[in-house]
């Protein structure tokens, strides 16, 4: 029996172990444990003593503590949720627990008699539930419902007492059999006969005979076979044996035999079954479990979306609102003390894709509304010669000429809502023609100087090409060309402007396949004194399997160190495409969660970074298919029809901050400006376990908060002395019920193919929740707030004048 992964490990002090595993060949197995299987996926056989049985899909079945049993694959694959219960440990409430033999077999009931067995189902579900969100004292939790689920058992299912001369006959057959087993496996590559264990175990042959029918429900030559093709499995994928050399290392005293039970017992030749497994035999022995459990998806993968979606239609979910439970914590601020110089970094850069989706009515109108409500300093996109902005012209008789009307009409327009072009420079593929590439980053340089002025085109940033580590999607050659190239594009740039500011590579840090990259790349520099103005990366996982909670800081971190070894001054650092992952269809982007992924690392990142580059402020992007329903998990901190997501949000409140910082920690910090005073708090929850190692069952179109660790509302006991005066106190909540258009969206009833009310309703009421009061303060402010987990809390304190 091979297990092809375990999501679920026991711990130690808990009388029970769950996992979710599969089986691919067939073993004898016995244990003091209660053994409960429900088949998630696939079917298996199984045989309990006599008794045969196959289980499909959903089936339950338990086996009893010390009953000989086989459990092996059919012609399918499958997952099971497996969960082994010591009955002796249970002996302390129940005195005859360890000596009840249930009778719980779902597949020998019909629909009407599920009941009990979906109760069953249920208590299963909540343990895998509660192991894998590990929620403050979730090991009381699990053991409430494994009590529960023996109550059920003793309660619902028929079960007989076995006496204690039966006990101790069924733990002399046991030990028996052992022996008989253990013999067999060791002598099971030559012909081995019963005579020869009976005389062994100095008991009569016919006995044997019956003893092992009778408690293995197999016939001793059955048995034999089983451990032989058990063990040609073994060799057929593990070595290059020919068959007929397996056959006989196997025991098999023919090459006939072995392939005439080969294929009764596996439904294939030997040569077919080395030929579909031997691929997952050496990715599980060679690269191991934990590779297995962090690679990209596979067919294993795949089919744990679907087990999950089946196993937690029997969990009673937790209710999505707030928890009952708090954490207390308590903030003190003294008004009248000094901070240190704040610099809004994060407003340094927003992002796009494809620069002709600028040339749009609605992109712009959305922009225009993030300026007046936001105002960022640039906006980064790639695609400036793509063959949509019809920069490159070829005229009659072959002539080319540049046509610059869509690159003006998108400039100008920034220069109206008073943002800077961060502009990547790049096409939709690689330019083969070097010199071609340079006169025309020539030719665009000098056209942008004579239009918008060399003190303005100065100020602008230029990027050389897009994730080059990427191989074919970006970048033709490998790095070494690349940096090469970076070269003279630099050097092209600095010829027409030599203030203008040059960076790169602008690769993927957290990608595995750039490996030096990055260090590569500075090295080059340093070596050839190229100016490197400033370090452009990205930081978005590739796959959730990569996600990890503090990428973004320690990837600047990373970065920092690198360029400290390798370069004799500091560039700028500017992360110019950041989000919670790459994928444009990742529902999670619409959530209220990722309002709190933003200001946690906005405020965890200070000092690190130049900029932090949010991808992408809208979901207008023509880089991808269109989404179909308004809420398909964009990038964007606006959807398609622009309405604003809780992301959003998170940078409106950002923009109130203060400018000198008084305090922070993980969860808060406080600002000051002049005489007021600002607070903003928040309640961060991470991904869960399942969800990191790759499972999104438990995500879905309406519901996209069950992949989340399990933590309470924080209570915050606020406390503001040093004022005297009158002010102006402004509260601020932006949670799932205020300012997450998603939420309001599904409560609404998640109606596709909005009408212009139904937009207009959404606009109208989606924002956060404002709230007024007028104190005349004399020393203290005091406050209690409760903020919900994925919830943001601002308060500003303004003196007034009388």
């Amino acid at each position: 029996m091979q297990y092809f992964y375990e999501l679920v490990k026991s711990q130690a002090g808990f009388p029970f172990k769950a996992f979710i595993h599969s089986v691919d060949r067939l073993k004898m197995r016995w244990h003091n444990e209660l053994e409960i299987i429900l088949v998630l996926q696939g079917s298996i056989q199984v045989r309990i003593g006599n008794e045969p049985y196959v289980l499909h899909e959903n089936d339950l079945l338990l086996i009893n503590s010390n009953e000989i049993h086989s459990i092996g694959r059919t012609s399918h694959d499958n997952i099971l949720l497996v969960l082994q219960i010591n009955p002796d440990y249970y002996s302390f409430y129940h005195s005859k627990f360890n000596k009840m033999i249930f009778n719980c077999k779902s597949f020998l009931f019909k629909g009407e008699e599920q009941e009990r067995f979906d109760l069953v189902r249920h208590y299963l579900a909540k343990v895998i539930w509660e192991l894998d969100k590990k929620k403050t004292g979730y090991q009381f939790i699990v053991g409430s419902e494994i009590h529960l689920l023996a109550a059920c058992l003793v309660k619902h299912f028929e079960y007989s007492l076995l006496e204690d001369e039966q006990a101790m006959n069924v733990n002399k057959d046991i030990g028996r059999i052992k022996s008989i087993l253990k013999y067999i496996e060791e002598n099971s590559g030559r012909q081995v006969s019963l005579k020869e264990i009976a005389d062994h175990h100095q008991i009569n042959q016919y006995y044997l005979s019956h003893f092992i029918k009778k408690k293995m429900g197999m016939s001793f030559q059955e048995y034999l076979n089983y451990i032989r093709l058990d063990k040609a499995i073994n060799l057929l994928l593990s070595s290059n044996k020919l068959i007929t050399e397996i056959s006989y290392a196997s025991g098999f005293p023919s090459i006939k035999s072995f392939n005439r039970r080969f294929k009764n017992m596996y439904g294939c030749s030997p040569t077919e079954y080395k030929k579909a497994n031997t691929r997952k035999f050496h990715d599980r022995h060679q690269l191991g479990e934990e590779y297995i459990a962090k690679r990209g998806k596979t067919y294993l993968d795949v089919d744990r979306s679907t087990i999950f979606k089946r196993l937690f239609t029997y969990l009673k979910l937790p209710d999505s609102g707030m928890p009952n439970a708090f954490r207390q914590a308590r903030i003190s601020i003294d008004a009248q003390r000094k901070g240190r110089p704040y610099q809004p970094y994060w407003k340094k850069l927003i992002t796009y894709t494809r620069a002709s989706e600028g040339l749009r009515k609605g992109w712009q109108n959305q922009l225009t509304e993030l300026q007046r409500e936001i105002g960022f300093e640039y906006i980064r996109f790639h695609g400036i010669f793509s063959d949509d902005m019809m920069v490159c012209n070829v005229e009659e008789g072959g002539k080319g000429t540049y046509n610059w009307s869509y690159v003006d009409e998108l400039f100008d327009f920034f220069q109206e809502v008073k943002i800077k072009p961060f502009i990547e420079l790049g096409t939709k593929s690689q330019q083969r023609d070097l010199q071609s590439w340079l006169n025309l980053v020539t030719a665009f340089l000098k056209h942008c100087i004579n239009r918008y002025g060399v003190k303005e085109v100065e100020t602008w940033y230029f990027e050389v090409w897009n994730e080059s580590e990427a191989g074919v999607a970006f970048w033709l050659g490998g790095k070494e060309s690349y940096f090469s190239f970076y070269k003279q594009t630099m050097l092209a740039v600095k010829a027409v402007a030599d203030r203008c500011k040059v960076g790169g590579p602008a690769i993927s840090y957290q990608n595995p396949v750039p490996g030096s990259w990055l260090a590569d790349f500075l090295a080059y520099c340093s070596q050839n004194s190229l100016a490197l103005d400033f370090v452009a990366l990205h930081i978005h996982p590739e796959c959730y399997t990569s996600f990890d909670k503090n990428l973004t800081y320690d990837t600047l971190n990373s970065i920092h160190k690198k360029i400290k070894e390798l370069l004799d001054h500091q560039p700028e650092v500017h992360i110019t495409e950041w989000n919670t992952s790459a994928f444009s269809r990742n529902l999670i982007h619409d959530t209220c969660f990722v309002s709190t992924y933003i200001i946690s690392n906005v405020v965890k990142c200070l000092g690190k970074t130049h900029s932090l580059g949010y991808w992408t402020f809208t979901d207008i992007n023509e880089a991808y298919q269109a989404g179909i329903s308004a809420f398909h998990g964009g990038f964007g901190l606006m959807n398609q029809q622009g309405l604003k997501k809780a992301s959003y949000f998170a940078y409106y409140l950002l923009g109130k901050l203060g400018e000198e910082i008084m305090q922070q920690d993980d969860d808060y910090i406080v600002t000051k400006k002049d005489e007021a005073v600002q607070i903003l708090m928040y309640n961060y929850a991470y991904f869960d376990e399942l969800f990191l190692q790759g499972d999104t069952s438990a995500l879905t179109h309406q519901e996209r908060y069950l992949v989340f660790e399990a933590k309470p509302a924080k209570e915050i006991a606020l406390t503001i002395s040093g004022l005297a005066g009158h002010y102006k106190i402004t509260r601020y909540s932006l949670n799932r019920e205020h300012g997450s258009v998603f939420d309001a969206w599904v409560r609404m009833g998640a109606p596709e193919h909005m009408t212009q009310e139904e937009l207009s309703y959404l606009k109208g009421k989606v924002h956060p929740q404002v709230s007024v009061a007028y104190l005349e303060l004399t020393g203290d402010y005091q406050a209690k707030l409760a903020v919900p987990v994925h919830g943001v809390e601002l308060i500003t304190v303004e003196k007034l004048v009388i």
